[in-house]
């Protein structure tokens, strides 16, 4: 990528976009330990991660700024309108958390979402993309794995890949994920944003 100043002169070549990884709570890798879904859950989730700042960066990527944000409740608009009328769940019972929420800066962004559940027959399963909006949220994108007969193999990954998403500054997002299983199920996921512009 090719970096210029104001006046259009060339600054300098950055062969590199800016990355940065987040883990999921309570994780010591990017998909590890699993552990199980919050009992107001049921098995949906809005997905938590460990903390604000990144645990991995690279290529500059710990230059990207605060983009987690903090309890919802110091942001009225995530308080106010996040859609969490879920299955098997009700507003009531479901407490909202720091670190499920993001806001990217103004650009282009490649968004990276993975997930690991410990469960098969997970064929109606979903991992989205939401962006929070007055009413209802609308879903940006969301991913639908094929499935498997048994655990054989491990369980079930959800891999949401979403290039060059253009924002504005002023959208909130969050992951939400659902397994739709019989049995208990764990999980572990990370995220991974790229800042292309």
């Amino acid at each position: 990528m090719l970096v210029y100043d104001s006046t259009g002169a060339l600054v300098e070549e950055q062969r590199y976009a800016p990355k940065a990884i987040w883990w999921g709570f309570k994780q010591t890798g990017r998909v590890g330990p699993q552990r199980a879904f919050s009992a107001d859950y049921a098995h949906t989730a809005i997905l938590r991660f460990k903390k604000s700042t990144p645990d991995e960066t690279y290529f500059g990527g710990d230059s990207l700024g605060d983009i987690m944000q903090p309890a919802p409740a110091s942001e009225s608009f995530i308080d106010t309108n996040v859609d969490t009328d879920y299955r098997d769940g009700d507003n009531e019972s479901l407490t909202l958390y720091a670190n499920q929420f993001f806001q990217l800066p103004a650009g282009v962004w490649n968004l990276h979402c993975y997930v690991e559940d410990s469960g098969a027959h997970v064929a109606q399963g979903h991992l989205a993309l939401m962006e929070i909006m007055s009413g209802e949220d609308d879903v940006v994108l969301f991913h639908t794995p094929g499935w498997q007969d048994t655990q054989t193999y491990g369980g079930t990954t959800f891999y949401l890949s979403l290039p060059l998403l253009e924002t504005e500054g002023t959208e909130y997002f969050y992951l939400r994920f659902e397994s739709v299983t019989t049995n208990p199920t764990n999980y572990a996921y990370f995220l991974l944003l790229e800042k292309l512009q």
